[in-house]
């Protein structure tokens, strides 16, 4: 999904396979487990053997009733594949302090492709089988489709279990008129946000240093060009996954809606990466918050749901990569959460609602500086130009940086964040497939974004 060659070549192939010589559901199961197998060992057979060995464990282990085991396989598995050398690194700094030695080695290993993404469907569905809230599958077949499905498991949305599984035994016998249109919407929105408006900006970005910007001018453009570019790339992908499975008679929930458009912390994370925050927030943040005010450790609620903001927030950025610009950007946004419910229950003074949107808007743009950053020095540096430590910086400064089409993207990105259309589903809304040309628009669309986009594009939420 992130080539030329898949677009044209192997996505309508596979679909012809798909509807004229795979008729029943049990037959169309099986073809997207194996192709889905295929796709993934592409990009290293030996990771396919790490996505069929955990999902054998994961079956496995919730029929003999062993979830915690399961979970702990799969903790394990993603700890060493993606936080080995950051705690390695991290403890060795600390010994080298204090004893002149150090004692873990570092692992020359590659980062599965998205081993992020299945493990939590793994930890998910373990926790679901354990709580009794439906009985473990019994078909490795469909579990393993469920776990490798091609569409989701570069970049996600986490999907559950119970939703996915339950549209297997109906797949359709044909492609309707209305899953092609939602099909070709998203994937010419995912594209188009993708191609012509995230590849611009992040090759403009690509040969600045953060370390080189002088001036809050340069630094705040910095910073929203990133904004923009992490949104269109993700939520990008997200729409090119939702619209190739709608291809296939599958459907996933939206994982982004306008957060840009929000005007709380909780709000904007009800609105972005919606399928990792819902799964933090049910697996996690809930289970703390009760544990906490069973044991009534501390006696306060607000400080409880402060400390389980704290916590889940910084696992959520300690999700997205090894490295403390992370944890801190998590952490900063549970304090954002944390205020936001002490405001939501001790508030008097009601904001306008432009200036609520405006306050939260400055406090995301903080974080994406911090969310941005590749170590604790270039982040202070940032932060720092950001608030002025470094003058205003000069007009020439700016226009240097944000020259041709990167300023046209990022103008680009800020009209659509902020027009309401930026989601296929709020194009379908407002423009229905109704209209016989729109189909012809939108495949129009998408064609000329994959002309555009090479032989290979990467979408940033691969690398977490």
């Amino acid at each position: 999904m992130t080539s030329q060659a898949f677009f044209v070549l192997a996505l309508p192939c596979s679909l012809i396979l798909y509807y004229w010589l795979f008729r029943t559901p049990r037959a169309k199961t099986w073809f997207l487990c194996i192709s889905s197998l295929v796709l993934y060992a592409l990009g290293g057979w030996q990771y396919l053997l790490i996505l069929v060995g955990l999902s054998l464990a994961t079956y496995w282990m919730a029929l003999w009733k062993r979830p915690m085991l399961g979970i702990v396989l799969n903790l394990l598995a993603l700890i060493l594949f993606k936080y080995w050398n950051f705690g390695a690194g991290t403890l060795n700094g600390m010994l080298e302090a204090i004893r002149g030695t150090s004692i873990l080695p570092y692992l020359s290993i590659g980062l599965p492709l998205g081993i992020s993404f299945y493990v939590f469907k793994h930890i998910g569905y373990l926790l679901e089988t354990r709580q009794a809230h439906y009985p473990p599958c019994r078909d490795f077949t469909t579990f393993l489709t469920y776990s490798a499905f091609f569409p989701q498991i570069p970049a996600g949305p986490i999907s559950d279990f119970q939703h996915t599984s339950s549209q297997f035994p109906n797949l359709p016998d044909g492609l309707s008129p209305a899953a092609a249109y939602e099909g070709i919407l998203r994937i010419s929105m995912g594209l188009a946000k993708k191609i012509l408006i995230a590849n611009t900006i992040s090759t403009g970005l690509a040969s600045q240093n953060l370390l080189d910007l002088h001036g809050s001018l340069p630094a705040w453009f910095m910073v929203i060009a990133y904004a923009c570019e992490l949104y269109f790339d993700f939520s990008g992908y997200s729409d090119i996954a939702l619209g190739v499975a709608r291809f296939f008679g599958v459907n996933f929930p939206i994982n982004f809606n306008n957060p840009y458009l929000a005007i709380t912390a909780s709000q904007f994370w009800e609105r972005w990466h919606i399928s990792l925050s819902s799964w933090f927030r049910y697996y996690l943040f809930s289970p703390i918050s009760r544990i906490l005010l069973k044991k009534n450790l501390i006696g306060n609620k607000d400080a409880i749901q402060v400390q389980a903001n704290l916590l889940t927030m910084a696992l959520i950025g300690l999700w997205h990569g090894a490295a403390w610009t992370f944890i801190l950007w998590g952490g900063y946004h549970g304090v954002l959460l944390s205020l936001d419910g002490l405001l939501r229950r001790y508030g008097r003074i009601k904001f306008p609602l432009l200036i609520r949107r405006a306050f939260l808007l400055f406090a995301v743009l903080v974080g994406w500086a911090i969310f941005m950053s590749p170590d604790l020095g270039s982040m202070s540096h940032l932060l720092g130009q950001m608030f002025g430590f470094g003058g205003i910086g000069s007009v020439e400064d700016l226009r240097s940086l944000g020259q041709g089409p990167l300023a046209i993207s990022v103008l680009a990105g800020i009209v659509t964040a902020f027009s309401g259309i930026a989601e296929s589903s709020d194009v379908h809304n407002r423009f229905p497939g109704s209209n016989r040309w729109a189909p012809v628009a939108w495949g129009v669309l998408a064609a000329l974004a994959i002309l555009r986009m090479g032989t290979h594009i990467d979408f940033l939420y691969m690398q977490f």
